[in-house]
């Protein structure tokens, strides 16, 4: 029995550290598209800010 509580806790240990993974990756990549975002958008106005006005 005792065997097989330690197994179990490792493999929920294992669980945790791998879901803690995956939500890094998810909050890294969603990061990367959030700066992606900002700086087409600041091209974009500088571009636009470069058009001559009439």
């Amino acid at each position: 029995m005792n065997i097989y509580i330690r197994q179990s806790k490792k493999n929920t240990k294992n669980i945790i550290i791998q879901l803690l993974h995956f939500v890094n990756l998810v909050m890294f990549l969603g990061q990367l598209i959030i700066n992606g975002y900002t700086e087409k958008f600041l091209k974009v106005n500088e571009r636009i800010g470069l058009l001559p006005t009439r």
